[in-house]
């Protein structure tokens, strides 16, 4: 027990130290893939965090950003909310990163050392929650991948020995540092599904703890719940998903799910993890070992149908069947049970592992073990923020990046000196979230969930860049979440930087009613604009990653 102890408190030291000196960066080595992050959830948190907008009604709009409903933000009683309450969004982010870690961290290293290593080569068990918790998870998930571990460890305990009460805490956590329809929904079917298949004489108590965490996940979501099953006035721009997928395209799509998995819990399994499963199976055959067998040939089987239902879900048949039987699957993504990817591979790699060290044991090659957990720490260290920190400040310094450089605080705070507040902005080969970030009064945007009328309103502005470029049509009209400006020369390339090859002017086609009836009067664009008849050059700024050109709408 003591050396139990001894090894978590050395991993909780490890990530603190890590952690502490992204502070002391104060924001300058802090890296990030900006997608799905820095240009969308940590703005809908900072405007979240303002006091009028806290706790306001579900339908007050937020007319600084898309014109939005309080609805499209979220609940205030997340964790990572709170978090950007108490400190300010840099630090703020810091603070989850650590959580998280040490979260994942616990939940690979207890699980093991309870149900797979339980004596010889406990190493193996802290190794792989080191990496585990290594993996460039997706911050505002908070710990709902990452979490899942520590999840189905205390939800056995529980039912083991239900006078734990101590485990009770992190069963209350959960569903308020996670959110019920990315990770909740999943997570609850996953621990049904091991509930039935393993603790079955415990059936009782494991529902009440299920139906227990659900009340929670419904009493955080309320907003999100009451507007799904209750408000039939608000018509979301998710109403009109539609995807044109074809059949091969969802062969391939299930393939890469299958075999390099889903982007927002990477679980970076292609390469060493996969090899060690195949040995593993090769001996587990040669052994005669059903009990191994059948863990892994299960676990592989269950990662197939994953990847099978995230591949076709956008399939153009499937999204159309599945729409008709009810409007659920169009407001929210169902094929997101490969949020289950980094808990089930980890835990394939443990069975794995064991069954190679175990076999190889005998013969004195134990270091065949070693070798495989140290390729899959390199691999996952070089994904990992600590290596591209390092990368990005001596190698690769135009690539990734920081904090400060992806909101420039610097230059927009010069920019909003010559902007008329009562006039909205909106950017072109920058994201939204800057200007919205520096208390900018934004008309575009990145939002999960606003209305379908604003987003009519929105493309009336940009009509002939959209069918100058079918793809560009196809991504705004079919889905949307991206209200942005588009241009048919630049495509989807929403962030041009001095270093990103950019065109070197734009012939920018907006519609000027369309501009006026949002009240919109500046553009902020990373791309000279050749229309000086419609748009007067304010100011030319500058910082080390971009060029500003600050434009006055002509009416």
């Amino acid at each position: 027990m003591k050396i139990i102890q001894n090894k978590i408190f050395i991993g909780i030291i490890f990530f603190l130290v890590i952690n502490i000196f992204y502070i002391f960066s104060k924001g300058d080595t802090f890296l990030a893939n900006s997608w799905d992050f820095y240009d969308s959830n940590v703005v809908w948190l900072k405007l979240m965090t303002k006091k009028k907008y806290l706790f306001a009604n579900s339908e007050t709009i937020i007319k600084e950003y898309m014109n939005i409903p309080r609805l499209s933000l979220g609940s205030e009683l997340n964790v990572i909310v709170w978090l950007f309450i108490l400190f300010e969004p840099f630090y703020a982010l810091v603070l989850n990163q650590l959580l998280v870690q040490i979260i994942s961290f616990l939940g690979i290293y207890l699980l093991s050392n309870r149900y797979i290593f339980k004596e010889r080569g406990q190493w193996i068990s802290f190794a792989i929650a080191f990496i585990f918790a290594l993996l460039p998870f997706w911050q505002p998930g908070g710990i709902g991948a990452m979490g899942i571990p520590l999840l189905i460890y205390c939800f056995f305990e529980v039912l083991e020995y239900p006078k734990k009460y101590y485990l009770y805490l992190y069963l209350t956590l959960y569903p308020f540092y996670s959110n019920l329809f990315v990770f909740g929904i999943f997570s609850l079917f996953l621990l049904f599904s091991l509930l039935f298949l393993f603790r079955r004489k415990n059936y009782k108590r494991g529902l009440i703890i299920l139906f227990f965490i659900g009340i929670l996940y419904l009493v955080v979501e309320y907003r999100m719940f009451y507007f799904s099953f209750f408000n039939k006035n608000f018509v979301s721009h998710r109403e009109e998903f539609f995807s044109q997928v074809g059949l091969r395209d969802a062969i391939k799509a299930t393939i890469n799910s299958f075999f390099v998995g889903q982007d927002h819990v990477p679980s970076l399994h292609q390469n060493i993890i996969i090899f060690s499963i195949i040995i593993s199976l090769i001996m587990s055959l040669i052994k005669r070992d059903k009990y191994h067998l059948k863990i892994l040939l299960f676990g592989l089987l269950l990662v197939a149908f994953i990847a099978s239902f995230d591949g076709f879900y956008n399939q153009r048949n499937m999204s159309f069947f599945l729409s008709s039987i009810s409007s659920i699957f169009t407001k929210f993504q169902t094929n997101r049970f490969y949020i289950l990817y980094p808990t089930i591979w980890y835990t394939l790699f443990l069975f794995a592992l064991r069954v190679i060290y175990s076999s190889l044991r005998k013969y004195k090659l134990q270091f065949i073990t070693y070798i495989l957990v140290v390729g899959q720490f390199f691999i996952v260290f070089k994904s990992n923020n600590i290596y591209k920190n390092l990368y990005d400040r001596y190698i690769n310094t135009d690539q990734i990046y920081t904090f400060n450089e992806f909101y420039s605080e610097k230059a927009f705070k010069k920019i909003s000196f010559c902007i008329n507040r009562n006039e909205k902005v909106i950017s072109l080969g920058i994201h939204p979230a800057v200007s919205a970030y520096n208390n900018l009064n934004t008309a575009d945007g990145y939002s999960a969930i606003y209305p379908l009328s604003y987003k009519k309103k929105f493309r009336k502005i940009i009509s002939k860049e959209l069918d100058n470029n079918i793809e560009n049509k196809d991504y705004f009209d079919n889905w949307g979440s991206r209200c942005y400006i588009f241009d048919d020369k630049l495509g989807t390339r929403f962030d041009i930087t001095k270093y990103s090859s950019p065109e070197a002017t734009i012939n920018l086609e907006l519609d000027v009613n369309a501009l006026k009836s949002l009240s919109i009067g500046y553009i902020i664009s990373t791309i000279p604009l050749q229309n000086k008849n419609r748009y007067n050059l304010v100011e030319k700024y500058s910082d080390n990653f971009r060029n500003y050109y600050l434009y006055k709408i002509i009416f």
